[in-house]
């Protein structure tokens, strides 16, 4: 992590987004990643950045009457893991103060009154966190941690804050009943009175984890008249989305809709996921939301195996596919790629998406649905 000091004040844009105001000569702390952006958006010499390296770390003790602020800069997924982790300290130490420092953009559905800790968006004064008992973050937890590629998120995570174990390792998510009832209210308009609904998320964060859009198009081909797909996705995927639909013959169109051309926030998306029956997607947020509400998921996983994720939740299915790239490695055969860039092997062969993950078909879905207990076609094609 970094500790960085803006010479003026500074609007940009972060990883995920959001706008991020930072005041002249205000200390804020960040990821070892953020100067290089600020520098990138608004000029070199920006800002002062030093490592933070605080000596108050939280390292297991006693938190009754004390207070922990902890933060990750990643996506809604991983402070999902974290929540988890924090409803455990919170019931492990009622009195605790705990607080989670996350990008505006995800507080929209973390449960923090029902895990017990506070939320703060950034960007991350540091004289604001210097006020608590201890501070722990999360940076390399998974991206390059070896013991990533043996151990479950929900474990990483919950080694992290040195708990023996979670009651309950299932995430939960907070939607507000607005967004509820405009979610129930889009999906019985459109889905014309069929019985099966299902959300697909058509990409992960960066394409190596991403199966290719012809996966789907060539899935709903095959589907049953009564199911209905909500294709999710950010604003970069509606093209993509837009277009897997126009490629479907027009009998099967009225069978999918771009639903965050409707819905578009992570909020709304949420709330659709609680009106449908059925999730599916790569490594992706909407996975772990699915979970929170109990909902049947199917993962599609390549680059690491789907147990580093799905290990605890119900009614999941993950589909891995494991191959002879020369990039694998160990028991599961996969590389482990987590971050941001693209497939090694995909870098090789001038492929987008990963390999591996073209080697997905839509009959593998359908066992996954049949495993399920969902309805499926006789005669499943590739």
């Amino acid at each position: 992590m970094k500790s960085i000091t803006p010479f003026a004040d500074l609007s940009l844009r972060g990883e995920f987004g959001s706008e991020m105001l930072l005041r002249n000569g205000v200390e804020y702390v960040v990821p070892d990643n953020f100067p290089a952006r600020a520098n990138a958006q608004v000029g070199p010499g920006c800002l002062k950045a030093t490592d933070y390296a605080p000596d108050n770390l939280y390292r297991g003790e006693d938190l009754n009457g004390k207070s922990l602020f902890c933060f990750r800069s990643g996506g809604i997924g991983d402070l999902l893991f974290i929540s988890t982790s924090l409803r455990q300290l919170k019931k492990n130490y009622p009195t605790a103060a705990l607080a989670l420092g996350c990008d505006s953009l995800f507080g929209s559905i973390l449960d923090g009154k029902g895990c017990g800790f506070k939320q703060i968006t950034m960007p991350l004064e540091k004289r604001m966190m210097d006020k608590y008992d201890y501070i722990l973050f999360f940076q390399g937890i998974i991206e390059g941690n070896p013991e990533a590629e043996t151990k479950n998120a929900y474990d990483l995570l919950k080694d992290a804050f040195c708990l023996g174990r979670l009651d309950d390792p299932l995430p939960s998510v907070h939607i507000d009943k607005r967004e509820k009832n405009r979610a129930r209210d889009f999906v019985k308009m459109t889905a014309n009175g069929r019985s099966h609904k299902v959300v697909i998320q058509v990409s992960a964060s960066v394409p190596k984890r991403s199966a290719p859009p012809q996966l789907y198009a060539d899935f709903i081909r095959q589907l049953p008249g009564e199911y209905m797909v909500f294709f999710i996705g950010g604003k970069n995927q509606y093209n993509m989305i837009d277009l897997i639909i126009g490629s479907l013959p027009e009998l099967k169109r009225s069978q999918a809709v771009n639903a965050s051309r409707h819905l578009p926030s992570l909020a709304a998306a949420a709330a659709l996921i609680g009106e449908t029956d059925l999730v599916i997607g790569p490594d992706s947020s909407m996975l772990h939301v699915a979970a929170a509400f109990g909902k049947p998921l199917i993962g599609l996983y390549g680059p690491f195996p789907s147990d580093l994720r799905l290990r605890y939740y119900k009614n999941a299915v993950g589909l891995d596919v494991m191959s002879k790239c020369e990039f694998a490695r160990g028991e599961y055969r996969a590389c482990f790629e987590h971050g941001d860039g693209v497939c090694m092997l995909a870098g090789k062969t001038g492929d987008v998406y990963s390999p591996c993950m073209m080697f997905l078909l839509p009959r593998h879905i359908f066992e996954a649905m049949e495993m399920l207990k969902f309805p499926v076609p006789n005669g499943r094609g590739g």
